[in-house]
């Protein structure tokens, strides 16, 4: 392959790296507002239902009093009128008629006022359907363009392995941002651990993180694309939206995207041991977050990777990796 058309390799796959957390920030965005219009919705729509009841109840009340003032105008007025004692009771008759004229105004107005906003409630519903539905495409769109970004990434990748030195090229950058991670995570200052039981005594003994079944394993495999990424950890094939659990208390100290694994987090278990899960879909934790022992952190996806869901798990001491599989409780994977 010509040199400048390994250079345009790299070049797309540096760009599709960069495009694709972009598009599932995106993504999120429009899913978070059209979740936020939901709740909005329902709430205008319950003060919708009210107002229609109470303007129910004014109409009824209206058109009760309609009949009532037309029955009073026929014979009720001109009755108070010829039966009052002299003029005192003629002018308190006709006052009498005066207030409950005003009354009926003040009704009439109070309706008005009221359907007035239905009126108004019911257009911004509707606005914010229209919203809502153009957030959907929005939304739709992104998840079809990741999808083909993530398949014209794997399509690539398959031509970078078959060059000879070609994914080194292009793994400089990821090996390098790697290095940049574990400086900034796995070399801190530790926290002060007031559990009963420390991290290093819990050896054989951990939770997986999700239930699934480990297609990939500590060290395992040969030099491949999927052997640089997944050489520290173990893959455990799990659906789309599964809930992961931390598998020890501790504090979160890294939640964000980060090249080739997507949605990533890195806890503080304390005694410098760190647990690691990528790929996920959602992330329920940010940086500084306490987290208890089976206590929801994030949900599986494939952020990050282009050949499904999964979820990605390592364990570090020092910032260094350790195998796993002599941690956790499950001894007997199945692998294949």
């Amino acid at each position: 392959m010509p040199p400048e058309k390994k250079e345009a390799l790299v070049n797309q796959l540096n760009q599709l790296d960069e495009r694709l957390p972009q598009l599932v920030s995106q993504k999120e965005e429009a899913s978070n507002e059209m979740k936020r219009l939901e709740v909005e919705q329902a709430d205008i729509l319950d003060t919708l239902n009210n107002l229609r009841g109470y303007t129910q109840r004014l109409s009824d009340l209206v058109k009760a009093r309609l009949v009532t003032l037309y029955k009073f105008k026929q014979m009720g007025y001109a009755i108070s009128l010829l039966t009052a004692a002299g003029s005192n009771g003629a002018i308190r008759g006709g006052y009498t008629a005066a207030r409950i004229m005003e009354e009926d105004q003040r009704i009439l107005k109070v309706h008005q006022q009221k359907q007035a906003e239905i009126e108004n409630f019911e257009k911004i519903l509707s606005q914010m359907g229209d919203r809502f539905n153009a957030l959907k495409f929005q939304k739709e769109a992104h998840e079809r363009e990741i999808l083909a970004v993530q398949e014209q990434k794997a399509e690539l990748l398959k031509q970078v392995r078959l060059e000879e030195g070609l994914y080194a090229q292009y793994n400089t950058k990821f090996i390098e941002s790697q290095k940049r991670l574990g400086e900034k995570a796995f070399y801190r200052k530790p926290i002060f651990d007031f559990r009963s039981k420390t991290f290093s005594t819990l050896q054989g003994t951990l939770p997986l993180p999700t239930p699934g079944k480990v297609i990939h394993t500590y060290k395992s495999g040969t030099e491949t694309y999927t052997h640089s990424l997944y050489q520290n950890g173990i893959v455990l094939l799990a659906p789309k939206g599964q809930p992961v659990q931390a598998i020890h208390g501790g504090i979160v100290v890294y939640a964000d995207w980060f090249k080739e694994y997507g949605k990533v987090m890195i806890i503080d278990h304390g005694d410098h041991y760190y647990s690691l899960i990528a790929h996920a879909d959602q992330l329920h934790k940010q940086v500084g977050d306490s987290v208890e022992a089976g206590e929801k952190i994030a949900c599986v996806g494939n952020s990050g990777s282009p050949d499904g869901a999964k979820l990605y798990f390592e364990l570090r001491h020092y910032g260094k990796a350790v195998n796993p599989m002599e941690w956790l409780a499950v001894h007997n994977f199945s692998k294949e």
